[in-house]
């Protein structure tokens, strides 16, 4: 709910608020599944530029507020998400 901006500013609150070194810049990358019932699963660190940044994206995506679940032809159905997190 909020769709991708409000995502995005979730994942971007909370990352600010770890305790990763604020000189840090480039991008991760990761992949996850989002459940029939909104939870995400699965979560992957595909690329990860920095140290321990690809560990605390993963415990945020972890912890995200559930999703409105994918459909496909009028039923509900887990979505693969690729996801690109830039740091600056």
């Amino acid at each position: 709910p909020g769709g991708k901006e409000k995502f995005l500013e979730y994942v971007q609150i909370n990352f600010k608020k770890s305790n990763i070194n604020k000189n840090i810049k480039g991008s991760i990358l990761a992949n996850f599944i989002v459940e029939m019932d909104g939870s995400i699963t699965n979560v992957a660190i595909i690329k990860d530029d920095g140290i321990k940044t690809g560990k605390t994206l993963k415990r945020i995506l972890e912890e995200s507020p559930k999703w409105l679940c994918g459909e496909h032809e009028g039923y509900h159905v887990r979505t693969k998400v690729d996801f690109t997190f830039e740091i600056d």
